[in-house]
């Protein structure tokens, strides 16, 4: 109903009309140079995307490498300073020994 009136009351007052069209035009004038600004940062767009994920891309790299040093270097610290082996001689038991019972 509002819109009907001010539709109403614009055609009957040529001057109300007339500022209708130029609020319209100007509004149209808005609206293009805002698609020119989205137009032409766009590719400052693209280049500011590009730059973030060639720096989490390195960043990541960065981490797992650190990563890995740090695990080199907490299993360096767990061994022991003197590693010595103690070891022993066996020797296989003999035939009907102890540990091979002879059949009868």
């Amino acid at each position: 109903g509002a819109a009907q009136a001010a539709g109403q009351a614009a055609a009957s007052n040529p001057r109300l009309e007339r500022e209708a069209r130029e609020q319209q035009a100007q509004v149209q004038q808005q609206a293009q140079e805002l698609k020119q600004q989205a137009v032409e940062n766009k590719e400052e767009a693209a280049a500011a995307a590009k730059t973030a994920g060639t720096t989490g891309a390195w960043a990541f790299f960065l981490y797992g490498l650190l990563t890995l040093v740090a695990a080199m270097l907490g299993g360096r610290a767990g061994v022991p300073k003197d590693r010595l082996v103690v070891g022993h001689e066996e020797t296989a038991p003999e035939p009907g020994g102890p540990m091979h019972p002879q059949r009868v």
